[in-house]
């Protein structure tokens, strides 16, 4: 395969953020997102910044909201949204969808793949196109303003996983080149049982009275406080243990923080503490975000 051009879907933080190191890299880029004034707003600055751990500009090919547009003639496509639009995209692109194309959610939840497939299925797709998904977004990152993207961390370990999991390799021996923090999964099960409902949820409903009061705070240094994070392990006690009872890895959301960003710490309040990554990651306004939706 010639080098790979790529359509990306869904251009917030880590859609502008790989739209941009992919077309920084000489890669053909196509950047999608249904939000017009976003892409108008992107077009008009002419490039996407990145600065923190990760310093960049560059500017993809074309910022669009045409989906059709964006992943035609393209090798993979990125679908890089929350999972409540997943089923959306594949609706859109179902028809399109060329029969050597790959995709690949960044990143997938809790069986993302599967139900893309079945999406794209429901949806005329005439084609058992490769899909895979990522555990999680490679970057800690958060917009400044349209095309500006500020990376407060890289995540040095992200796993990756296909179905049927003997695809996984195929996805790895292409991207790994480019996103080097990609690693291949046994399937995906292993991480579906992943710790996002950990720091995800449990902060979330801790701080519900904040949040119902209008009040904004920094997500993982203010909204995990001690006690908190001792009710966090607690869950996380019981997600271990039905994952170990299933047969899937049973790493705690300490070990994953502390491998995933490099910390050197004990206790999951100071664990989180020390990871840099999450300082100044402000707080969502009610518990219909994806923190909890997903």
């Amino acid at each position: 395969m010639s080098k790979l051009r790529f359509g990306i879907i869904g251009a917030g933080n880590g859609g502008q953020t790989m739209a941009a190191i992919l077309a920084s890299k000489g890669y053909s880029a196509k950047l999608m997102d249904i939000k017009k004034d976003l892409v108008d707003a992107i077009n008009a600055r002419g490039k996407i910044t990145l600065d923190g751990k990760i310093e960049l500009e560059a500017m993809p090919e074309l910022v669009t909201t045409d989906p059709v547009e964006a992943i035609k003639d393209t090798d993979f496509i990125l679908v890089v949204a929350t999972a409540d639009a997943h089923e959306e995209i594949a609706k859109a692109i179902a028809k399109h969808v060329t029969a050597n194309q790959m995709i690949l959610l960044v990143p997938g939840m809790f069986g993302g793949t599967l139900a893309f497939k079945s999406a794209l299925k429901t949806y005329g797709c005439p084609y058992d196109v490769e899909v895979a998904e990522t555990a999680d977004l490679p970057y800690g990152c958060r917009t400044r303003e349209p095309g500006h993207i500020f990376h407060s961390g890289l995540k040095s370990h992200v796993k990756l996983a296909a179905v049927p999991a003997s695809n996984t390799q195929k996805f790895i021996d292409l991207l790994k080149p480019i996103f080097p923090n990609l690693f291949a999964a046994t399937d995906i099960w292993e991480f579906a049982m992943g710790n996002n409902c950990i720091l995800h949820c449990i902060p979330m409903v801790m701080n519900v009275n904040k949040m119902d009061l209008d009040q904004t705070f920094d997500y993982y240094m203010e909204g995990i406080t001690p006690s908190i994070a001792k009710i966090a392990e607690k869950v996380d006690e019981e997600r271990v243990a039905v994952a170990k009872a299933f047969g899937l890895p049973d790493e705690t959301c300490e070990q994953w923080v502390k491998t995933t960003y490099n910390v050197n710490a004990e206790g999951l309040y100071n664990v989180v503490q020390h990871t840099e990554s999450y300082g100044g990651i402000k707080s969502p306004s009610s518990l219909a975000h994806r923190f909890c939706a997903e």
